[in-house]
């Protein structure tokens, strides 16, 4: 493994810099970025692009964050982790909603914290199902299990980092989206305006639609990166942990070994470097 993902080095600090050490990678957030406004195929793509990136860092191949695009693999490796979690986000929203008259003290934070832990075990199995390429592995509970046995702190780690991380981007998000929609509000809300819209004058009612629809472009396109970057970050931790744990854990997760043509898909010969 690479040396600036040793054990000396926070799971934080590891993730940070497998993102951010090569040159460009800040310009491939935004072109995952726009490509990511690509209705349900975007989502996709700029998952699976995240996905085999981060694999790379357990297969200790250490596959470059600025690459060639394989479009085609890259959406395929995004399916299975897009789909969980969707599945995941509905089914806490639904118990959430269900349980929100429930009298158990700090409910609301103890059913966060599962939702998280779930998410990071759930994060490693769509991991090894993209070093595979089988989707089968994301039913291999077993291989997740054993990492998480063998460093507990590390994945209570992972569990407080993740959450501190969607944390701080929500609160971001919700900032920014106050300040655009407080200008945006601004901007229409002369009394004149409003008076002429309630008289039936639908150029003025056009002309404010127009500009909420700028101020919500203007939002998204503003999000778009912290979003993809803290995903990133998210599945970094818990790539970093798993490559640092799996070796005390004789690779029960990942093992070279299993070479049916499929185990070393992510590597550097088969993904070249975008210097572009």
């Amino acid at each position: 493994m690479d040396s600036r993902f040793s054990s000396n080095q926070s799971l934080f600090s590891a993730a940070k810099s497998a993102l951010t050490c090569e040159g460009g990678w800040f310009k491939r957030v935004l072109l995952l970025c726009l490509i990511g406004f690509i209705p349900i195929y975007g989502l996709i793509f700029v998952t699976g692009y995240i996905y085999e990136w981060a694999a790379g860092i357990i297969n200790h191949t250490e596959l470059p964050f600025v690459r060639k695009i394989n479009w085609k693999r890259t959406f395929l490796a995004g399916l299975a982790p897009f789909i969980v979690g969707i599945i995941i986000y509905g089914v806490f929203t639904e118990i959430s909603l269900s349980t929100k008259d429930v009298g158990i003290p700090f409910f609301g934070f103890i059913l966060t914290f599962l939702q998280v832990a779930i998410t990071v075990i759930f994060t490693g199995l769509c991991l090894r199902q993209t070093v595979y390429r089988r989707f089968s592995e994301l039913w291999s509970v077993s291989s997740i299990l054993s990492v998480c046995l063998e460093d507990m702190g590390g994945f209570l780690s992972c569990i407080v980092l993740s959450f501190i991380i969607s944390f701080l981007t929500s609160i971001v998000m919700v900032i920014l989206f106050l300040v655009i929609l407080i200008f945006g509000f601004a901007s229409v809300a002369d009394p004149q305006i409003i008076l002429n819209v309630l008289k039936g004058d639908l150029s003025h009612l056009l002309s404010i639609v127009v500009t909420l629809m700028i101020m919500g472009l203007i939002t998204a396109v503003i999000v778009s990166p912290v979003l993809v970057i803290t995903n990133a970050l998210i599945v970094a931790l818990v790539a970093v942990w798993i490559a640092r744990s799996d070796i005390s854990a004789d690779r029960k997760f990942y093992a070279p070994a299993i070479t049916d043509g499929n185990a070393h898909s992510c590597t550097t010969d088969t993904y070249e470097v975008d210097n572009g």
